[in-house]
C-alpha cells in the first residue's frame, strides 16, 4: 500500500526532510520563544503559519514551479525580504521585557491567531532555505517519474510531520513543569532566539 502511496525514491528525501526538522532554524527559534511568554495557544496560530508556508511551496513544485529557485532575481528578492524579516523579529526579541513573577495561565497576554499564523507564515514563507528544499525535493520526485497522486501524498506527508513537531516542540515548552523551570529565563530565551534570528539574517544578505 505504501509503495503504491508513496515512490520508492521519497523515503531517503523523507528521512533527510526529518533531520532537517532537528536542527534549530528560525521556525524553530520563532516557536521557542513565542510559546515561553504566551503559552500554548500563543503559540499555536505560528505552528500552523509554518506549516501553511511550507505547504505553498510544495503546492507550487507539484504545479510545475520547480524551477523557480533557479530564478536568480526571485531568489534575491525572497533572500532580502527574508533577511529583513528575520532582523525585525529578532530585534523585537532583544527587546523583551522581564518577568516579575510567574503568570497564571489565565492572565497570559493574548495574541491574536492571526497575528500568530502571520508571523508562523512570514518565517516560512521568507525562509530561502525553505524554496530551496521543498521545491528541490519535488524535483527530484518529478525526474523520478512520480505520479501526481504521489507527489501529493509526498507533500501532505511533509506537511504534516512539520505541523506534528512544531505543535510537540510548543507543548514541550509550555508544560508546567517546563514553565516553572522557564519562566525566570524567558527574557533571555527571548534574547537569546533574537540574536539567533539576527545572525540569520546578516548570514543570508552576506551569502547573497
Amino acid at each position: 500500500m505504501l509503495a503504491d502511496l508513496f515512490p520508492a525514491s521519497f523515503w531517503p528525501l523523507a528521512l533527510a526532510h526529518g533531520l532537517a526538522l532537528l536542527s534549530p532554524g528560525p521556525d524553530f527559534m520563532l516557536i521557542v520563544s513565542h510559546s515561553a511568554r504566551h503559552r500554548f495557544t500563543g503559540g499555536l496560530g505560528i505552528c500552523f503559519g509554518i506549516a501553511f508556508g511550507n505547504a505553498c511551496y510544495i503546492v507550487l513544485a507539484i504545479a510545475g514551479w520547480a524551477g523557480m529557485h533557479g530564478n536568480s532575481s526571485l531568489q534575491g528578492i525572497l533572500e532580502a525580504a527574508g533577511a529583513f524579516y528575520l532582523a525585525w523579529l529578532g530585534y523585537r526579541l532583544l527587546k523583551s521585557a522581564a518577568l516579575p513573577a510567574p503568570v497564571p495561565t489565565g492572565m497570559v497576554p493574548r495574541v491574536p491567531l492571526w497575528r500568530q499564523f502571520g508571523m508562523g507564515l512570514g518565517s516560512a514563507i521568507l525562509n530561502p532555505k525553505n524554496m530551496v528544499f521543498y521545491l528541490t525535493i519535488m524535483t527530484v520526485l518529478v525526474e523520478n517519474s512520480a505520479l501526481l497522486r504521489q507527489r501529493i501524498a509526498a507533500g501532505v506527508w511533509m506537511v504534516s510531520v512539520v505541523l506534528v513537531w512544531d505543535l510537540c516542540l510548543a507543548l514541550v515548552v509550555t508544560n508546567p513543569h517546563s514553565q516553572r523551570i522557564l519562566w525566570r529565563k524567558i527574557p533571555w530565551i527571548e534574547r537569546i532566539c533574537g540574536a539567533f534570528l539576527l545572525a540569520t539574517a546578516i548570514s543570508i544578505l552576506w551569502t547573497a
